[in-house]
Protein backbone atom coordinates (compact mmCIF):
# COMPACT_ATOMS: atom_id res chain seq x y z
CA UNK A 1 0.00 0.00 0.00
CA UNK A 2 1.40 3.38 -1.01
CA UNK A 3 2.32 5.96 1.61
CA UNK A 4 1.78 3.51 4.50
CA UNK A 5 3.85 4.01 7.63
CA UNK A 6 3.78 2.64 11.14
CA UNK A 7 4.95 5.01 13.86
CA UNK A 8 4.87 5.35 17.61
CA UNK A 9 1.91 7.42 18.72
CA UNK A 10 2.53 10.98 19.83
CA UNK A 11 0.67 13.20 22.26
CA UNK A 12 -1.24 14.81 19.40
CA UNK A 13 -2.73 11.42 18.47
CA UNK A 14 -4.73 10.93 21.68
CA UNK A 15 -8.09 12.05 20.24
CA UNK A 16 -7.74 9.50 17.43
CA UNK A 17 -6.56 6.87 19.92
CA UNK A 18 -9.61 7.39 22.14
CA UNK A 19 -11.91 6.84 19.16
CA UNK A 20 -9.91 3.88 17.83
CA UNK A 21 -9.68 2.24 21.29
CA UNK A 22 -13.46 2.46 21.56
CA UNK A 23 -13.88 1.06 18.05
CA UNK A 24 -11.48 -1.81 18.82
CA UNK A 25 -13.43 -2.74 21.92
CA UNK A 26 -16.85 -2.27 20.30
CA UNK A 27 -17.81 0.41 22.81
CA UNK A 28 -16.36 -1.20 25.94
CA UNK A 29 -13.75 1.52 26.50
CA UNK A 30 -16.28 4.37 26.40
CA UNK A 31 -18.50 2.37 28.77
CA UNK A 32 -15.62 1.96 31.24
CA UNK A 33 -14.56 5.57 30.86
CA UNK A 34 -18.16 6.62 31.43
CA UNK A 35 -18.18 4.71 34.73
CA UNK A 36 -15.22 6.85 35.84
CA UNK A 37 -16.68 10.16 34.61
CA UNK A 38 -18.02 12.75 37.01
CA UNK A 39 -21.41 14.39 36.24
CA UNK A 40 -21.12 16.52 33.12
CA UNK A 41 -17.84 14.91 32.00
CA UNK A 42 -17.62 13.08 28.68
CA UNK A 43 -16.48 9.45 28.69
CA UNK A 44 -14.04 10.39 25.93
CA UNK A 45 -12.59 13.17 28.09
CA UNK A 46 -11.82 10.50 30.71
CA UNK A 47 -10.30 8.29 28.01
CA UNK A 48 -8.21 11.09 26.54
CA UNK A 49 -6.87 11.92 30.00
CA UNK A 50 -6.03 8.24 30.62
CA UNK A 51 -4.21 8.03 27.30
CA UNK A 52 -2.18 11.13 28.20
CA UNK A 53 -1.39 10.40 31.84
CA UNK A 54 -1.41 6.67 32.69
CA UNK A 55 2.22 6.06 31.78
CA UNK A 56 2.36 2.77 33.72
CA UNK A 57 -0.64 1.30 31.84
CA UNK A 58 -0.78 -0.33 28.42
CA UNK A 59 -3.29 2.30 27.27
CA UNK A 60 -0.69 5.12 27.56
CA UNK A 61 -0.31 6.81 24.17
CA UNK A 62 3.36 5.90 23.75
CA UNK A 63 2.41 2.21 23.87
CA UNK A 64 0.42 2.53 20.64
CA UNK A 65 1.50 2.12 17.03
CA UNK A 66 -0.23 4.50 14.62
CA UNK A 67 -1.14 3.26 11.15
CA UNK A 68 -0.79 6.21 8.80
CA UNK A 69 -1.77 6.28 5.14
CA UNK A 70 -1.04 9.30 2.98
CA UNK A 71 -0.14 11.39 6.03
CA UNK A 72 -3.43 10.74 7.84
CA UNK A 73 -4.19 8.43 10.76
CA UNK A 74 -5.93 5.34 9.37
CA UNK A 75 -5.84 3.17 12.48
CA UNK A 76 -3.87 2.06 15.50
CA UNK A 77 -2.45 -1.02 17.18
CA UNK A 78 -1.81 -1.66 20.89
CA UNK A 79 0.08 -4.80 21.94
CA UNK A 80 2.01 -6.03 24.96
CA UNK A 81 3.37 -9.20 26.52
CA UNK A 82 0.98 -10.68 29.09
CA UNK A 83 2.87 -10.81 32.42
CA UNK A 84 3.86 -14.29 33.58
CA UNK A 85 2.03 -13.73 36.86
CA UNK A 86 -1.15 -12.57 35.14
CA UNK A 87 -4.30 -13.44 37.05
CA UNK A 88 -7.94 -12.54 36.63
CA UNK A 89 -8.91 -9.52 38.71
CA UNK A 90 -11.79 -10.01 41.12
CA UNK A 91 -12.43 -6.28 41.56
CA UNK A 92 -12.65 -5.42 37.83
CA UNK A 93 -15.93 -4.13 36.40
CA UNK A 94 -18.24 -7.03 35.55
CA UNK A 95 -17.89 -6.52 31.78
CA UNK A 96 -14.09 -6.97 32.06
CA UNK A 97 -14.03 -10.16 34.13
CA UNK A 98 -14.39 -12.62 31.23
CA UNK A 99 -11.61 -10.84 29.34
CA UNK A 100 -9.32 -10.95 32.40
CA UNK A 101 -10.06 -14.67 32.84
CA UNK A 102 -9.08 -15.35 29.24
CA UNK A 103 -5.91 -13.26 29.42
CA UNK A 104 -4.89 -15.20 32.54
CA UNK A 105 -4.68 -18.30 30.29
CA UNK A 106 -1.88 -16.84 28.15
CA UNK A 107 1.00 -15.65 30.38
CA UNK A 108 4.08 -14.67 28.38
CA UNK A 109 2.09 -14.41 25.15
CA UNK A 110 2.24 -11.36 22.87
CA UNK A 111 -1.25 -9.94 23.17
CA UNK A 112 -2.98 -7.72 20.64
CA UNK A 113 -4.98 -5.65 23.11
CA UNK A 114 -6.58 -3.31 20.56
CA UNK A 115 -6.49 -2.93 16.81
CA UNK A 116 -8.81 -0.75 14.75
CA UNK A 117 -8.97 0.90 11.37
CA UNK A 118 -11.24 3.77 10.48
CA UNK A 119 -14.01 2.67 8.07
CA UNK A 120 -12.38 4.58 5.20
CA UNK A 121 -9.26 2.38 5.59
CA UNK A 122 -11.13 -0.94 5.75
CA UNK A 123 -11.60 -3.38 2.89
CA UNK A 124 -8.25 -2.62 1.26
CA UNK A 125 -6.06 -5.37 2.74
CA UNK A 126 -4.71 -3.08 5.45
CA UNK A 127 -5.95 -5.34 8.27
CA UNK A 128 -3.60 -8.14 7.17
CA UNK A 129 -0.69 -5.68 6.91
CA UNK A 130 -1.39 -4.44 10.45
CA UNK A 131 -1.44 -8.04 11.74
CA UNK A 132 1.89 -8.66 9.98
CA UNK A 133 3.29 -5.62 11.82
CA UNK A 134 2.00 -7.06 15.11
CA UNK A 135 3.67 -10.41 14.34
CA UNK A 136 6.97 -8.64 13.58
CA UNK A 137 6.68 -6.77 16.90
CA UNK A 138 5.98 -10.04 18.71
CA UNK A 139 9.10 -11.63 17.23
CA UNK A 140 11.15 -8.54 18.13
CA UNK A 141 9.87 -8.91 21.71
CA UNK A 142 11.10 -12.52 21.74
CA UNK A 143 7.63 -14.07 21.72
CA UNK A 144 6.73 -17.21 19.78
CA UNK A 145 2.97 -16.90 20.33
CA UNK A 146 0.35 -14.23 19.75
CA UNK A 147 -3.18 -13.94 21.07
CA UNK A 148 -6.17 -11.64 20.93
CA UNK A 149 -9.79 -11.49 22.04
CA UNK A 150 -12.75 -11.00 19.75
CA UNK A 151 -16.49 -10.98 20.35
CA UNK A 152 -18.45 -13.74 18.63
CA UNK A 153 -20.73 -11.03 17.18
CA UNK A 154 -17.76 -9.45 15.38
CA UNK A 155 -17.66 -11.97 12.53
CA UNK A 156 -15.78 -9.69 10.14
CA UNK A 157 -12.81 -9.32 12.49
CA UNK A 158 -12.90 -12.99 13.47
CA UNK A 159 -12.76 -14.02 9.80
CA UNK A 160 -9.72 -11.78 9.29
CA UNK A 161 -7.97 -13.30 12.30
CA UNK A 162 -8.74 -16.85 11.15
CA UNK A 163 -7.42 -16.07 7.66
CA UNK A 164 -4.21 -14.82 9.30
CA UNK A 165 -3.77 -18.14 11.14
CA UNK A 166 -5.38 -17.47 14.51
CA UNK A 167 -7.49 -20.29 15.95
CA UNK A 168 -9.95 -20.42 18.82
CA UNK A 169 -8.43 -21.42 22.15
CA UNK A 170 -11.08 -20.65 24.81
CA UNK A 171 -14.32 -18.74 25.34
CA UNK A 172 -16.14 -16.96 28.13
CA UNK A 173 -19.68 -15.57 28.08
CA UNK A 174 -19.97 -11.95 27.01
CA UNK A 175 -21.25 -9.66 29.76
CA UNK A 176 -23.51 -7.07 28.10
CA UNK A 177 -23.13 -3.37 28.90
CA UNK A 178 -25.12 -0.34 27.69
CA UNK A 179 -24.62 -0.06 23.92
CA UNK A 180 -22.79 -3.38 23.60
CA UNK A 181 -22.97 -5.99 20.86
CA UNK A 182 -25.54 -8.73 20.94
CA UNK A 183 -24.97 -11.42 23.58
CA UNK A 184 -22.50 -14.14 22.73
CA UNK A 185 -19.00 -15.05 23.79
CA UNK A 186 -15.57 -13.54 24.07
CA UNK A 187 -13.23 -15.75 22.05
CA UNK A 188 -9.54 -16.07 22.87
CA UNK A 189 -7.71 -16.64 19.58
CA UNK A 190 -4.13 -17.88 19.43
CA UNK A 191 -1.40 -18.09 16.81
CA UNK A 192 2.01 -19.75 16.95
CA UNK A 193 4.80 -17.78 15.29
CA UNK A 194 7.22 -20.73 15.00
Amino acid sequence: MRDLIFRTAQQGDVADLAILADMATRGLMSHLWGLAAVPGQSAFEVGRTALLTQSDHYIFFRNWCIVEVGGAVAGALNCYVIPEASAASTDAPEALRPLDELKALIPGCYYIAMVALYPTAQGQGLGKIVLEEAAASARAAGCSEMALLVGSANTRARNLYQAFGFSDRATRPFVPFPGSDLPGDWILMHKSLS
